[in-house]
């Protein structure tokens, strides 16, 4: 977003049917993007939607070592706050977001689309 680190919190889960159902439940934008601190930020948003962090079974994450990293990332806190046996993988809405950066590279007319700032405020009820 224009320069500013964001962390956007999706979920899925099965309805009562045992079908997925996707939610969006936030974004926001982050100053500090060590793993302690962006594990803190969803950890509160996840209690803060009265959501069990220990009823995980998978998250996605971009591909940084903050979030992937085995010793120190997001993976790991995850691991020892929630479940030891959580599936971690890279987010593909983010590979996909990769992909089309890259692909829009040779438009400056896209990549001005890209870079413009919307300011938005999101509730959550």
């Amino acid at each position: 977003m224009n320069g500013h680190q964001v962390l956007s919190h999706c979920v899925r889960y099965l309805d009562v049917c045992g079908r997925p159902v996707d939610a969006f439940l936030d974004v926001q934008v982050i100053e500090d993007t060590s793993a302690a601190s962006m594990t803190t930020h969803i950890l509160e948003k996840l209690n803060a939607c009265q959501l069990d962090p220990k009823q995980m079974t998978a998250c996605t994450f971009d591909g940084a070592a903050n979030f992937s990293g085995r010793h120190g990332g997001e993976q790991a806190l995850f691991g020892e706050k929630c479940n030891p046996n959580l599936s971690c993988t890279h987010c593909r809405g983010h590979l996909l977001q990769l992909a089309l950066v890259q692909a829009a590279d040779s438009s400056k007319d896209i990549k001005k689309a890209i870079n413009s700032t919307v300011e938005t405020t999101w509730v959550i009820e």
